[in-house]
């Protein structure tokens, strides 16, 4: 699957779900296929900022998306549970063969999507904290 950092970055990207709402119906429409990368990016660094960082700009961007995402926004689909985790880590190639390397990769899960988003953030010229 994703072994390369631009096929994760792509798998980041496909997994990204933009809706919009009518007040008028009650109705959220899925307009993720609609939009550019780059406003895809914008908006999840909008909710981030909304969600999170408003209010309280954090010292450690990283961190704070990691904590974040952990929340399961909405707006992404990625996998939650360990099993789940893990056999995305199979399908990236990492070795997970024993109980240590299996932790090790679930205690950085968040870490690396959170720094896979602001690669893409960089790539895109998407700015997260100055609102």
């Amino acid at each position: 699957m994703a072994n390369t950092l631009k096929q994760r970055q792509q798998w980041l990207m496909d997994s990204i779900c933009v809706t919009s709402y009518n007040d008028a119906t009650c109705t959220e429409t899925d307009i993720t296929e609609t939009l550019s990368d780059a406003e895809k990016l914008q908006f999840i660094a909008d909710c981030i900022y909304v969600e999170r960082f408003k209010y309280q700009k954090p010292t450690n961007i990283a961190d704070a998306i990691a904590n974040h995402l952990q929340g399961l926004p909405s707006w992404l689909n990625i996998p939650f549970s360990n099993w789940e985790i893990l056999e995305l880590a199979t399908s990236w190639g990492y070795d997970i063969s024993n109980d240590t390397k299996a932790d090790k990769f679930l205690s950085n899960y968040w870490n690396c999507i959170a720094n896979l988003i602001l690669q893409l953030f960089s790539k895109h010229k998407i700015n997260l904290i100055t609102k």
